[in-house]
């Protein structure tokens, strides 16, 4: 369930229903992870709107963890075996440390780092 939301779907017993039933499922739930995680650094960045550098460095996180799941989109639609998939996980560990020392920087409390993290990797 996603925002109250029930979806009806038909087994019809054969591997190929239960795989559409699993992705479905997974895709779901990757989409409440991000709604979540947005969520997340929405409201802990709303307590430093009023701050002007720290409120241009909440939205460079709230940007960089855009990107970050674009990033994880692309990785998802490519097959593990294309050569740039190497890149493009360098490039999620690049942004992971980029978003660690922003909230190192704005002054995050370890446990709303935590949260950020947790939403994070339910993303991924």
């Amino acid at each position: 369930m996603i925002h109250g939301g029930v979806k009806t779907v038909v087994y019809e017993d054969t591997q190929e229903s239960a795989s559409s039933i699993l992705q479905q499922v997974t895709r779901d739930l990757r989409v409440a992870a991000r709604v979540q995680l947005k969520k997340v650094i929405s409201d802990t960045a709303g307590g430093f709107w009023k701050f002007g550098a720290r409120r241009r460095t909440c939205t460079r996180l709230q940007k960089l963890v855009g990107e970050h799941l674009e990033v994880l989109e692309t990785i998802r639609d490519n097959s593990m075996d294309d050569p740039d998939i190497f890149s493009l996980q360098e490039q999620l560990q690049r942004q992971r440390s980029d978003m660690e020392q922003i909230m190192i920087q704005i002054g995050l409390k370890p446990s709303l780092v935590m949260r950020i993290n947790h939403w994070l990797d339910r993303c991924s």
